[in-house]
């Protein structure tokens, strides 16, 4: 939904798949009226590799994640992207565990958390099971990506993040900020959570650490998370740490 300044709802943006809802991660507007958003639809698929026992006879049921650009205005679909058309799920870092077993159980293989569009119409989407950022093109061919097994750049010192969200342009095709949550909740992959801001070099195809902001307890983050440059050159970032007993 969305409302203006007195809290009036002025327009309500659903997906255009049938039996399918927007994903709560992401809701990001556009300078051209449109709203941005994943979708998340369990289908079949073959897990048998990954000795998934199924309750209903059938090889597995996995998470496609679709990413969709919607006409605020008249709710047209301007961009549907399928995720397991481009991706193979066994380059991501999250096994089925003991998901996949049925439809309301199906392995989130991939978790698309954030997604912006840039002034060339790309669409930079932030996968935190991949621990990667992807740039996709409006054709839906992916042009890059950033970090996991298959990083398209030279990964500098420092620069490597696991389990991230939030991934947002400083300077289209420079610098971006994300969070790295540096663990999820069933394993820590670094000592601490921290925001990022990243440097790219699209001739060398490197990336470097511009500057980094450890989270102030110095522990990972299991969950959620962002990092926002602000309009004074501030760094704004939040996280969620889990109190344990």
């Amino acid at each position: 939904m969305i409302l203006n300044g007195s809290y009036d709802v002025v327009a309500n943006v659903s997906t255009t798949i049938e039996g399918a809802g927007n994903d709560f991660h992401e809701f990001k507007l556009t300078n051209n009226n449109s709203a941005m958003f994943f979708v998340y639809t369990a289908q079949e698929y073959d897990l048998s590799q990954y000795n998934v026992q199924t309750e209903d006879g059938t090889s597995g049921w996995i998470f496609n994640n679709y990413a969709q650009e919607i006409d605020i205005e008249t709710g047209e679909a301007l961009f549907t992207w399928s995720a397991l058309d481009h991706i193979d799920p066994t380059q991501g870092y999250a096994e089925p565990g003991d998901t996949g077993i049925s439809q309301t159980s199906a392995w989130d293989f991939l978790h698309f958390n954030s997604i912006e569009k840039d002034s060339q119409g790309n669409y930079m989407m932030s996968s935190r099971h991949f621990h990667t950022v992807y740039y996709i093109s409006p054709a839906g061919d992916i042009l890059w990506q950033l970090g996991g097994k298959n990083s398209s750049f030279q990964m500098g010192e420092g620069t490597d993040f696991y389990w991230q969200h939030d991934a947002r342009w400083i300077e289209e095709g420079t610098r971006l900020s994300l969070f790295d949550n540096a663990a999820t909740g069933w394993t820590v992959s670094a000592e601490t959570a921290r925001g990022m801001i990243l440097v790219l070099d699209m001739d060398a195809m490197t990336c470097e650490l511009e500057q980094a902001f450890d989270a102030y307890a110095n522990e990972p983050s299991e969950s959620q998370g962002s990092t926002r440059r602000q309009a004074n050159g501030d760094v704004l970032a939040g996280l969620v740490l889990l109190q344990r007993p």
